[in-house]
C-alpha cells in the first residue's frame, strides 16, 4: 500500500493545543517541532521517506513573512490564537533534505483550498 499523508486543515480547530501563558523562543521552537512530528510522524510528506535524521522541519510561509501571516489571521484563514509565523506548527511540514531544498527554491508549492461555510 502506498503511503499518503493524512489530511490536514487549518479550519479543523486547534490540533496543537497551547496554553495561554507566554513561552520562551526555545520552548516555542520545540513545540513547533513536536507538533509537526506528531502530525507528520517520521516521514517526508512528499515522498514518504522514513529517515528521521534526514528529515527537516520546514515552514510553509517563510519565517520572515510576518505581514503575510497577520493578513491570513485577519482574514480568518489562520486561527486568531495561532502562534507567530515561525512558531506555529500548522505552518510547518516535515520534508526530506531533497524536497526541502526543492520547496525552498520554489520548484513546487503547497496550494490550500479552504472549504468555508458561511
Amino acid at each position: 500500500m502506498e503511503w499518503i499523508p493524512a489530511p490536514f486543515s487549518l479550519l479543523d480547530g486547534n490540533p496543537f493545543q497551547y496554553s495561554d501563558h507566554a513561552i520562551s523562543t526555545l520552548s516555542a521552537t520545540e513545540t513547533f517541532n513536536r507538533g509537526i512530528q506528531i502530525r507528520d510522524a517520521d516521514l517526508c510528506v512528499i515522498c514518504g521517506l522514513a529517515e528521521p535524521p534526514a528529515l527537516r522541519y520546514c515552514h510553509i510561509i517563510p519565517k520572515v513573512e510576518h505581514d503575510t501571516w497577520q493578513n491570513l489571521k485577519d482574514r480568518g484563514f489562520v486561527p486568531a490564537m495561532a502562534k507567530s509565523v515561525e512558531h506555529e506548527a500548522r505552518n510547518g511540514i516535515r520534508l526530506c533534505a531533497t524536497h526541502h531544498s526543492l520547496f525552498d527554491a520554489y520548484y513546487f508549492y503547497i496550494r490550500w483550498f479552504p472549504e468555508v461555510v458561511f
